[in-house]
């Protein structure tokens, strides 16, 4: 959902995050579009056998374009065009992103789990992680992460934004990040 949502709900809303990677996020949206023959993209990418690298140049999506910034920032950005969106947007986003209630990224879920674990009070059994995605990892021969990082430029601030707050968070409730940093 959205931020700016809640105001659109008769009652309190607390809202919960988790953020992920861009280029793993795309790599991963890319593939779940070319797997799902009912995704609106599915037969264009198909059909006119596009890379991920030609649907971000040919930029068919604004999902590929620093969708998390414009998730987090308003209702009213989700659809500017493609490359527009810009400072004023990653600043309401950030502010955002520091309002909410539990903020996680998909590379720490351990961290987010013990969190949430001693916020309300859940045995601290982290669950087991599955995702559907994760599979081997080929190197970027063709260019596809770089054209990913400069479409995703505040995506990127915005991740990092996220670590820091996250675990920052969790070690002001004598939580460590027992997680190794990303790659």
């Amino acid at each position: 959902m959205y931020y700016g949502i809640h105001q659109h709900v008769p009652s309190p809303c607390v809202y919960i995050t988790i953020l992920r990677d861009p280029v793993a996020r795309i790599r991963s949206y890319y593939n779940y579009v070319c797997r799902s023959k009912w995704h609106f993209l599915h037969s264009r990418i198909t059909g006119d056998n596009l890379t991920l690298r030609d649907c971000i140049e040919q930029r068919i999506t604004v999902e590929l374009d620093n969708y998390m910034t414009r998730s987090l920032s308003s209702l009213e950005y989700v659809n500017v065009p493609f490359g527009q969106v810009d400072e004023r947007m990653y600043v309401a986003a950030r502010a955002h992103l520091e309002s909410i209630a539990i903020v996680g990224t998909t590379d720490r879920m351990g961290l987010l789990y013990r969190t949430l674990a001693s916020m309300i009070c859940i045995p601290l059994e982290s669950p087991p992680h599955i995702n559907r995605s994760d599979g081997p990892c080929f190197p970027d021969r063709d260019g596809t992460d770089k054209a990913i990082c400069e479409f995703n430029t505040y995506d990127r601030m915005l991740y990092d934004d996220a670590v820091r707050l996250a675990q920052s968070r969790a070690g002001t409730m004598g939580i460590e990040d027992q997680e190794p940093a990303a790659l």
